[in-house]
């Protein structure tokens, strides 16, 4: 099946470089490719402000219902989608998983032509804007939205754990200017420790089927704009790790990072993949050539689909930031184990070599917080 993206089809399944703006703000300018290093926890620690306020004030859901109207008042969509954000509007969700029928409005939304294009496109341009958290209630807006996404996807796999712990690997396609190629190609170059991109809270659409991916990059007409895939090994923490976490902290983790949502999207052929928020360590790059491009840069990636993205959070008190200090190591343990094997098998023996003595040392940290 073919997919004419540039004219019918949102564009979930791959970046482009012209992303337009629906949430005006003068200071929504400079937008990052990714995020890593210093300048990740930064962005973080600012997202998480957010994301406190939001879950210690959900009394106040009401107000933050109100702001985010004011924010899309001016976003014109398709009668399904207002039907959606109308549910949206008039309901007040929560953690509690409840067994009758959910209707997952907010995942529904996001897999709409309207509402991906006019909505979460704009949403991941806020989270990838550099100076978007100056602006307190657009910020508060975002981060507001997604966690609704993040309260559906978690009664989603609840309710069906069939969809629950995906792993596999998983595509998308983006596009590049010659400045963005060199700096991805560049950052292999970087120690292991810093060989990692990822936007807090972002939105990522994958598929399961790489040519999928590959046609929604489309033909593109200008030789300075460069073809690519992310190749995602997405993979599951052990569960003596996962067994570790939550029993030290009485606190949830779930599988949210990465969802299988084709049942619910509109077009279930894309075998559509939702990635949140996710922590990609890049494994390596190549050139290869395709039928719908001449070459095709691929970045191998892992990621881990564990999550501790829960209203339990907020009850861990003074131990939050050792939890979190935690939980990112178990996470990239995960990673460098995954890595370790991925490098042995492609005869990379100096990654190999750094990623078993990254290992020893998040093991020694690990041993010395627990």
């Amino acid at each position: 099946m073919a997919y004419n993206t540039q004219e019918n089809r949102p564009k979930r399944f791959v970046d482009f470089t012209d992303i337009p703006a629906i949430f005006r703000s003068d200071k929504l300018n400079d937008i990052e490719q990714y995020y890593n290093s210093e300048t990740l926890a930064k962005r973080m620690a600012n997202i998480r402000e957010s994301i406190v306020y939001i879950r210690e004030n959900w009394a106040q859901y009401p107000d933050m219902i109100k702001s985010l109207k004011s924010n899309m008042e001016d976003v014109n969509t398709s009668t399904n989608v207002q039907t959606l954000l109308t549910n949206v509007y008039n309901s007040k969700p929560d953690w509690t998983v409840e067994k009758d029928c959910e209707f997952f409005s907010i995942i529904r939304l996001y897999t709409s032509d309207d509402g991906y294009s006019k909505i979460f496109s704009i949403i991941n341009r806020i989270f990838r804007d550099q100076k978007s958290t100056e602006n307190i209630p657009l910020i508060r807006s975002a981060v507001f939205l997604v966690e609704l996404l993040n309260i559906d996807l978690f009664k989603y796999c609840s309710l069906n754990p069939q969809f629950a712990n995906f792993s596999g690997t998983v595509y998308r396609g983006f596009t590049l200017t010659r400045e963005d190629l060199y700096s991805l190609e560049t950052l292999m170059t970087e120690p292991i420790s810093d060989r990692y991109i990822a936007v807090p809270l972002g939105l990522m659409t994958a598929s399961t089927d790489q040519k999928i991916a590959e046609q929604f990059i489309g033909k593109l007409e200008d030789e300075n704009i460069f073809p690519a895939i992310m190749k995602i090994h997405v993979i599951n923490m052990k569960d003596n790790n996962l067994k570790l976490y939550t029993e030290r902290y009485n606190s949830v983790v779930s599988s949210i990072c990465a969802v299988d949502i084709s049942e619910l999207s509109g077009y279930p052929a894309e075998k559509e993949v939702l990635l949140r928020g996710p922590f990609f360590q890049l494994l390596g790059t190549t050139v290869v050539k395709c039928k719908s491009q001449n070459e095709l840069n691929v970045f191998e990636m892992v990621m881990v689909n564990s999550n501790r993205d829960h209203i339990s959070t907020i009850q861990l008190g003074e131990s939050s930031g050792v939890a979190r200090e935690v939980f990112g190591l178990l996470n990239s343990v995960t990673r460098c184990e995954f890595a370790i094997d991925f490098c042995s098998k492609a005869g990379l023996t100096g990654d190999e070599t750094l990623y078993r003595s990254m290992l020893t040392t998040d093991l020694q940290k690990l041993q010395t917080l627990l």
